[in-house]
């Protein structure tokens, strides 16, 4: 058992002085490969630069004036008479970058004279189904856009705006 102890101490002393050997030669193997050289590098941040115009507080109420029915008599077809196209806002993407834009319509209020007037449920229901509000990307000779639900979006490219 004493012999058996004595070779396995005599292993272990062998191993740990080759393994003090080899980190020695190792050591400056590894060392020509590290550097010394300096650098430096530059970060920049682009511009995010959204304006709207018509529309101060991000929200805008519209006022068509007077809506009145088509003067021609009821026939079979239904009556219908345009306010024509009115300028809401400009949104214009002045940034660096592409922005997406969505906009909301919310709820029709009815007004008389900068007083909202309340109407029943059905009153309400049948004014919104007579009253039909279209949104065009153009003041003048836009296209018509198609809301998903309430909502619109789209990405604009730099410089670019939608009225």
């Amino acid at each position: 058992m004493t012999k058996r102890k004595n070779v396995v101490s005599k292993m272990l002393l062998l191993v740990l002085i080759l393994t003090l050997i080899s980190c020695c030669f190792l050591g400056s193997t590894f060392a020509r490969y590290t550097t010394g050289t300096t650098g430096s590098g530059t970060l920049q941040v682009a511009k995010w630069d959204v304006s709207i115009t018509g529309a101060a507080t991000g929200e805008a109420e519209l006022a068509f004036g007077q809506l009145s029915p088509a003067k021609e008599a009821y026939e079979s077809t239904p009556r219908t008479h345009s306010t024509g196209r009115i300028a809401i806002a400009t949104i214009t993407n002045k940034s660096d970058v592409k922005a997406e834009v969505t906009f909301t319509a919310t709820e029709l209020v009815f007004k008389k004279a900068d007083t909202e007037i309340t109407y029943s449920p059905y009153e309400k229901s049948v004014l919104q189904d007579v009253i039909t509000i279209k949104f065009y990307d153009a003041a003048s000779q836009g296209n018509e856009l198609s809301l998903q639900g309430s909502e619109y979006t789209k990405t604009l490219n730099e410089s670019d705006s939608i009225t």
